[in-house]
């Protein structure tokens, strides 16, 4: 590596370096001015204040001690630096950070370009002079990042998903490198993703860290929660799931109101009964709820993968459509039948899924005084009531206001849904004439 004196004194920035001279230790403003930089250290001989730099640096390296120094110019596997007034290689493996590939290194230097890092001398060679430094030494403090704030970063890869960018840039490397995901249907339009291209700054809001406590950005709230490990904690979680059949064609599925799912039918999923739940699916209803264990996620599609976990829900809609007689011949079939040894509550429970069926309302009040209504079904089971009506949907509000001018004693026609235990799930469809009387 070539170090003579006018490429040393030409490439000079203001930095402050700790040059022996004659076993006396002067701290010193090191510029690109030769005469004034050879007046500083009292040396008008340039191999002499060479010579000076060198057993410098070779006395820094025995004790071992932390340098700063500055990125001047990008090599094929490193990059030249400046470190106590000399030039030295540093490898990109051998930086204050880390990245994948060498990529991202030509991504990020011209932000690096005269900023300081620190480092150890880790090897010198005399004839030619050579320094090798490494930069692999504590030198950051991590910086607290606020979920929901904007930051600017470089982006250091591309891939067809995402981008990869570094908002170590954003604290202008002081606190090292800080790289994050920012998914492809996170930006604010497909189009900006195509035309980002690596190298570029480019500002996003952090979300937070995923399962794997990496740095997650995003530019599409609506979609914040799937890339920042909320939804993988829900994995395994038993959930309510709405069913949407409008027109009694399509069919959807809702987790807790809000969640678009999908709920596959294969071997693997249900290895005893999957002919059995795919004709089940095909009996649900429009607005029935059934409960499922969600077994993944797909963050592409924002969709829940589910599997149906009651299996008296599974039984009850897949005999749901059946006559009497074919029932009681499913019963009868033994090992073909959906569950072998059926009890006569369960057999009578099945014969209810679907009916109309009496609930009586029952005021109750707990313990603050406030005015509950429970629900009795049949004289016999606890009661969930839905309220519904052909025509118009029913707000949460307006449930409310319905439920609250219910009679203590009152007897409804309701529709079974289903039956878990000792809890029955109904359905209340008002008419016309109902619904304004509850609503004016």
């Amino acid at each position: 590596m070539c170090n003579n004196i006018d490429d040393t004194f030409n490439l000079f920035v203001t930095e402050k370096t700790k040059i022996n001279s004659d076993a006396k230790v002067k701290l010193i403003e090191c510029n690109d001015n030769k005469d004034e930089l050879k007046n500083t250290l009292n040396i008008s001989d340039e191999k002499m204040y060479l010579s000076k730099l060198r057993d410098n640096i070779e006395k820094q390296k025995e004790e071992n001690n932390s340098l700063p120094f500055k990125i001047v110019k990008i090599k094929k596997n490193g990059f030249l630096a400046k470190v106590a007034g000399l030039y030295a290689y540093i490898a990109f493996n051998h930086m204050p950070w880390n990245y994948s590939n060498s990529k991202a290194w030509q991504s990020v230097y011209p932000q690096l370009i005269s900023k300081i890092f620190f480092c150890k001398i880790y090897q010198i060679e005399k004839d030619p002079l050579r320094i090798v430094i490494n930069g692999e030494i504590p030198q950051f403090v991590k910086p607290t990042l606020i979920i929901g704030k904007k930051y600017v970063g470089i982006v250091v890869n591309k891939l067809n998903y995402g981008v990869f960018i570094d908002i170590g840039y954003h604290f202008r490397w002081q606190c090292g490198s800080l790289v994050g995901l920012l998914h492809k249907s996170n930006f604010e339009n497909i189009e900006s993703f195509y035309n980002t291209e690596t190298g570029q700054s480019i500002e996003t809001i952090f979300w937070g860290y995923n399962d794997k406590d990496q740095l997650v950005f995003g530019n599409n709230p609506e979609f914040k929660e799937w890339y920042t490990g909320a939804m993988e904690n829900l994995i395994g979680k038993i959930v309510n799931v709405k069913v949407l059949r409008p027109n009694n064609l399509e069919l959807y599925f809702l987790v807790n109101e809000k969640y678009y799912a999908s709920l596959p039918v294969s071997n693997l999923i249900y290895p005893e009964n999957n002919k059995q739940v795919y004709k089940a699916i095909c009996n649900l209803k429009h607005e029935e709820s059934i409960h499922c264990e969600i077994i993944g996620i797909n963050k592409l599609k924002k969709l829940f993968l589910l599997k149906w976990y009651s299996k008296e829900e599974i039984e009850s809609v897949y005999l749901r459509n059946l006559p009497i007689s074919k029932v009681n011949n499913v019963i009868a079939l033994g090992n073909n039948s959906i569950q072998n040894h059926i009890d006569d509550e369960t057999y009578d429970k099945l014969q209810l899924i679907g009916k109309t069926v009496k609930v009586e309302v029952l005021k109750k009040e707990d313990k603050l005084g406030k005015e509950h209504n429970q629900y009795l079904v049949e004289n016999k089971y606890h009661g969930r009531l839905t309220i519904s009506n052909t025509l118009y949907r029913i707000s949460v509000k307006e449930k409310k206001l319905i439920e609250s001018n219910l009679q203590d004693g009152e007897i409804l026609d309701c529709e079974l849904l289903s039956i878990e235990k000792k809890l029955a799930r109904v359905r209340w469809n008002l008419t016309d004439e109902e619904l304004k009387r509850f609503l004016q």
